[in-house]
């Protein structure tokens, strides 16, 4: 993105959750720029849902050679 984008950040205003919605800027944005878009074949994690960010942090931390091991034993004296 360029950073034409934060202008239009400042200029939107919070819409669900008292959030500022990406969508809502983009088509903002779209109105001024071309937008270019990519297409992601990976996990997608809402890191502003509280559950989906617990998800995120423990896939993380488990696919990190230098603490999967220890947080695996974490896991399993709270499991």
């Amino acid at each position: 993105m360029t950073p034409e984008i934060f202008d239009v950040l400042e200029q939107t205003k919070p819409g669900v959750k008292g959030e500022i919605q990406l969508t809502d800027v983009l088509r903002l944005l779209l109105k001024k720029q071309k937008v270019y878009g990519y297409k992601f074949d990976g996990i997608r994690y809402d890191i502003g849902d509280k559950l989906d960010y617990l998800r995120a942090t423990v896939e993380f931390a488990l696919r990190r050679p230098d603490v999967s091991k220890g947080f695996k034993k974490y896991l399993r004296g709270v499991v």
